[in-house]
């Protein structure tokens, strides 16, 4: 029986990396927005590469453009990647 436990918690955390190991669509979006308000436009358009919506909203509505545009306040804010789309 103990053999049996140790298994099934052996696959349990295995299972458990691979789900945080993963990217999921929602972690994609949050690090676009993360990337968009730090001006990152290189990790914004890798961020679009791996799947993220350039038209995500957050629970308040912001879209990564809105996070840009705060971010660079009097600035032109980098929307370059979107435009490659």
């Amino acid at each position: 029986m103990k053999l049996l436990a140790k298994t099934f918690f052996a696959v349990f955390c295995l299972c458990a990396a691979c789900v945080v190991a993963a990217d999921n669509p929602r972690a994609l979006n949050f690090r676009l927005f993360d990337a968009a308000g730090e001006g990152d436009l290189e990790r914004v358009r890798q961020l679009l590469d791996e799947g993220a919506l350039v038209l995500a909203r957050n629970r308040f509505g912001n879209t990564a453009l809105i996070y840009a545009a705060r971010a660079t306040a009097g600035v032109v804010p980098p929307v370059q990647a979107v435009g490659d789309l």
